[in-house]
C-alpha cells in the first residue's frame, strides 16, 4: 500500500495531457522546461507512504481515509499553496497503476537512450 501526498507535475508547458507549467516556475518565465529545450522528459516527484506487504485490507483504507482527511485540512492546502505544489491525492489502487506506468516509462526512456546498468565495483 503507498500513499501519495504531493505530485510535482511535469515541467512543461501544453505536455500531451494538457498540464501547465509548475506553479513555482510561473516565478521564472524566461526558464525553459525540458521538453522546450528538446527532450521528450517527464520526471515527476512524488511523496508517498507504505505499509509492509499483508496490511489487512481494512487498516490500508483506514489509512487511506486518514490521508485523504489530512490532504483536505485546509492548513495543509494552503502551506502546499505558499510552496507552489500542486497536491494529486492518490489511494492504495490508483497509485499502485501510477507506479507502474511510470516505471514502464523510466524503463523505456533508459533503453532509449542506452544508459548503461550501474554495476556494483565493491564486489
Amino acid at each position: 500500500m503507498r500513499r501519495a501526498l504531493w505530485t510535482f507535475r511535469p515541467q512543461a508547458r501544453g505536455d500531451p495531457a494538457g498540464r501547465p507549467r509548475l506553479p513555482l516556475l510561473r516565478s521564472f518565465p524566461e526558464a525553459p522546461t525540458i521538453r522546450e529545450l528538446g527532450y521528450d522528459f517527464v520526471n515527476p516527484a512524488v511523496c508517498m507512504f507504505a505499509a509492509p506487504k499483508g496490511t489487512p485490507l481494512s487498516i490500508v483504507k483506514k489509512l487511506d481515509d486518514a490521508f485523504r482527511k489530512a490532504m483536505d485540512d485546509p492548513e495543509f492546502v494552503r502551506y502546499m499553496e505558499q510552496m507552489q505544489l500542486e497536491v494529486t491525492y492518490r489511494g492504495h489502487e490508483d497509485l499502485k497503476k501510477y507506479i507502474e506506468e511510470t516505471y514502464g516509462q523510466m524503463g523505456a526512456m533508459i533503453k532509449d537512450l542506452n544508459i548503461p546498468k550501474e554495476t556494483d565495483t565493491k564486489k
